[in-house]
């Protein structure tokens, strides 16, 4: 499982948010309702921190160990850009 596959998943289902949380699905908010985006497996520890890992700029990543948030955009394509934080 990669950070692209789950965020091309979001786009294609029109979701607003993906939630990603250690012993969970990886979830989808789309349309009012929070459903799986796949149940293949539920995410592991070490496969959230990847994810993490690889989408959370170098500069951030000490910042969100500490403080297990960030705010920070991310460009998957030339007509999406993500904002992750509040």
């Amino acid at each position: 499982m990669e950070i692209t596959e789950l965020l091309g998943m979001a786009v294609d289902t029109g979701a607003s948010d993906l939630h990603l949380k250690a012993g969970n699905y990886p979830m989808l908010w789309a349309h009012g309702a929070l459903r799986p985006a796949n149940e293949d497996r539920r995410l592991d520890p070490d496969t959230l921190q990847a994810l993490a890992s690889a989408l959370i700029p170098a500069a951030l990543q000490t910042r969100f160990m500490a403080e297990h948030e960030v705010d920070f955009a991310h460009s998957a394509s030339d007509s999406v850009i993500t904002r992750f934080g509040d």
